[in-house]
């Protein structure tokens, strides 16, 4: 028994198991982590840190526009580019919502049309309509709700930038009185 556990001991000592493929990304999550918390605080990136305002500053010296009329501009590009981007996907989610209604609506025009004679494909074609039906109307439920969803949160985030814009020290000039 002893040489059986020390040969075994040595064996699995000396046979590596490969690192699959999500033991590799956690370490490399961990050495992510292990770098920033050698970081300066001001050194960390965040989600926070994200300029939407940059892109409609770029053509100004130093990114502040000179006048009141340039902020505003910019302000006013900043937001609709915002606006397109929620209801971009907003329609995104609609398309998707109607897909599957139309689906839902073309298999029970199939279902209502089909006359089976025999009781058992009658039976069969019931329980197929009734589980694709159940499943369309989960994912319509899911979709319903993310739209929902981005209705809400696209309201909070329009007032949101618009708010970080009203504050923001690169529009200050809107606010100068003259």
């Amino acid at each position: 028994a002893e040489e059986l556990d020390t040969a075994l001991a040595g064996h699995s000592s000396a046979t590596a198991l490969p690192k699959n493929i999500y033991d590799a990304a956690q370490d490399h999550v961990d050495d992510i982590g292990d770098d920033h918390e050698n970081l300066e605080g001001d050194e960390i990136i965040s989600k926070n840190t994200i300029d939407y305002l940059a892109p409609f500053l770029v053509g100004f010296p130093n990114q502040r526009p000179r006048n009141k009329s340039q902020a505003q501009a910019a302000k006013k590009e900043c937001l609709q580019a915002l606006q397109e981007r929620l209801l971009e996907r907003a329609t995104i989610i609609q398309d998707h919502l109607d897909r599957e209604q139309e689906a839902l609506k073309v298999r029970n025009t199939q279902y209502n049309r089909m006359q089976c004679e025999d009781p058992e494909e009658k039976k069969a074609a019931d329980e197929e309509f009734k589980k694709f039906s159940e499943e369309i109307m989960f994912r319509l439920s899911i979709l319903d709700a993310r739209l929902k969803r981005h209705e809400k949160l696209a309201i909070s985030e329009y007032s949101r930038l618009e708010k970080e814009l009203q504050q923001d020290e690169r529009l200050a000039i809107m606010h100068e009185r003259r």
